[in-house]
């Protein structure tokens, strides 16, 4: 199985909270373990992380499109590295309406994909793990377990209607950022 790159984006609305000593914090954890680490300090005009991990840390900006895909592209680079990202509070609204909008329908689709697989996977899961509550009990079989009690029935209503609002609500979800980010490209 391929490892994921981790990113680990540290940032506040507020300032001086201790985000830096966080991000700082983090990178250390990942050197004590003798693994390597990417750290990003994007602070625009008093750069902190750097001054405490200057081996590890790399100045970042997002004042132009140029900072922003050079920053991009290291964090998506698919090496294993955990990256750790030191976001100023200014930015905080800057850097999320520009890559979550951009990320939303992705992970929007991902978790309506994980949710129909959930769904679908009944058979292997009640056939593998078994159907223990509150262990390897996923919703459908909770279903399946209430119908198969003496009246359960109602319970399993509930937990139809639970099942049946969360598809919804990740629908409706799905379609809003969907429209979202299309507005936001312009199409």
């Amino acid at each position: 199985m391929q490892r994921r790159t981790p990113i680990f984006i540290v940032t506040s609305s507020r300032p001086r909270i201790g985000k830096t000593l966080i991000a700082r914090a983090l990178t250390e954890y990942f050197c004590a373990q003798n693994r390597p680490v990417g750290a990003f300090d994007v602070n625009p005009d008093e750069f902190k992380l750097i001054d405490h991990l200057p081996a590890y840390t790399a100045a970042a900006s997002l004042n132009d499109t140029r900072g922003e895909m050079a920053l991009f592209d290291q964090l998506v680079l698919e090496d294993t590295v955990p990256k750790v990202v030191d976001l100023n509070h200014q930015l905080l609204d800057r850097f999320f309406s520009v890559a979550l909008p951009l990320a939303a329908p992705g992970v929007a689709a991902a978790a309506i994909i994980g949710f129909a697989a959930c769904l679908g996977e009944f058979g292997a899961v009640i056939t593998f793990a078994a159907n223990i509550p509150g262990q390897t009990q996923t919703l459908p079989l909770a279903i399946y377990a209430a119908l198969q009690a003496p009246g359960g029935d109602a319970l399993a209503l509930r937990l139809t209607l639970i099942s049946f609002a969360i598809a919804m609500i990740a629908l409706f979800a799905s379609e809003a950022l969907a429209r979202r980010a299309q507005r936001l490209a312009g199409r």
